[in-house]
């Protein structure tokens, strides 16, 4: 890693000089705090502009460390993270804010997360990091896959939004022109680029199923976060969906923008098993190794043995997504909305990424 090679002398000479600083002395999680946001860094990717009237805005800068910080601790609740930075002084300077100022209202917490959501500021920070750490790695493998995300909020009936033009049954009469049919399922998506993807694959709220480990079928209220993840647990593309898209049409986003930063081995389930994203793959440099499906033939077709070794890579992802539930504020989500929830998200995919590459310098 680039990270390493820097970060490792570090601690010895930072914590000391640091402590110097605080009132009180620092304890094992606020220097995880302080190390994570050194590597985070997300000031760098806000640009707040600054308005001469009215009433001053608040600093973002603080904020969207507070987010990265409730994160990192995997606290539910906004208000019960801003009760601690009320009698905690170290994690209040390590935050931005000065002893005996007062904090900002939970409601001016809202808004300004609502802004930095607005902005994409937690996934232009993931990605600039993703950029520094895996881009021009030479030769990895990388693993697709999604996620259930459960939400608190009504789901969307989509079937009512959609039109079906009313036309008789048999052969067009003479002169009668007939529009041209729509591509479906993965056909849609493959000519555009990620740009035109995201803005195009459905983002609200509904209901969605699979079949789990298990092979018991669940069914959820929500979204669905795909994720292609790199070697050592680092996310390289992240995309929420509606919890209806399936994984295969989620799929050539994260082959495009992988195929941008990683060349190497694409490793992926039986759900992206499709001869369309097996060819994008292999255009854009990546080696397709899926598992596969047998939906048509009845009988699965056993990989060859060199790729079936590279297919146990795979559970990659499966960890990066049980940690990023477990330890990162994935399983509980109280905001509401396709972008504010993406953010919370985000929040967690960065002090993720982050600590995986702190581990790595152990």
């Amino acid at each position: 890693m680039k990270f390493s090679l820097f970060w490792r002398h570090i601690p010895q000479l930072l914590f000391p000089r640091l402590e110097r600083v605080f009132e009180e002395a620092l304890t094992e999680e606020h220097k995880k705090i302080i190390a994570i946001l050194e590597v985070v860094r997300i000031e760098e990717v806000i640009r707040q502009d600054r308005s001469w009237t009215g009433r001053p805005a608040y600093d973002w800068v603080p904020f969207a460390r507070f987010f990265v910080v409730k994160a990192i601790l995997n606290v539910a609740a906004t208000c019960d993270l801003i009760a601690r930075v009320e009698v905690d002084s170290n994690l209040r300077r390590i935050l931005g804010w000065e002893s005996g100022t007062r904090l900002p209202d939970e409601s001016a917490f809202s808004r300004v997360n609502a802004k930095l959501a607005h902005l994409n500021i937690p996934l232009r920070a993931q990605e600039a990091l993703a950029n520094a750490q895996v881009k021009d790695r030479g030769i990895c493998h990388t693993a697709h896959d999604s996620s259930a995300i459960k939400a608190r909020e009504k789901a969307r009936n989509t079937r009512k939004s959609v039109v079906v033009p009313s036309r008789k049954r048999g052969r067009p009469r003479k002169g009668e022109s007939v529009a041209p049919k729509v591509p479906s399922g993965v056909e849609r998506y493959l000519p555009m680029t990620p740009g035109e993807m995201e803005r195009a694959i459905p983002k609200a709220c509904n209901w969605g199923g699979k079949q789990n480990s298990q092979g018991k079928y669940e069914v959820w209220k929500g979204y669905k976060l795909h994720v292609s993840v790199a070697e050592g647990g680092l996310p390289v593309a992240c995309l929420l969906t509606s919890a209806s898209v399936h994984d295969s049409q989620a799929a050539p986003f994260l082959i495009k923008k992988t195929a941008r930063k990683v060349q190497g081995y694409c490793l992926a389930d039986a759900a992206y098993d499709s001869a369309a994203l097996k060819t994008l793959s292999g255009n854009l440099g990546l080696v397709p190794i899926i598992d596969a499906n047998p939906r048509r033939s009845g009988e699965k077709t056993p990989m060859e043995p060199d790729r079936a070794r590279r297919y146990k890579d795979r559970t990659m992802v499966e960890r990066f997504f049980a940690r990023l539930k477990d330890e990162f504020g994935a399983r509980m989500i109280y905001v509401r909305g396709n972008r504010k929830v993406f953010a919370h998200l985000m929040y967690g995919v960065l002090a993720l990424m982050a600590d995986q590459l702190l581990q790595s310098t152990l």
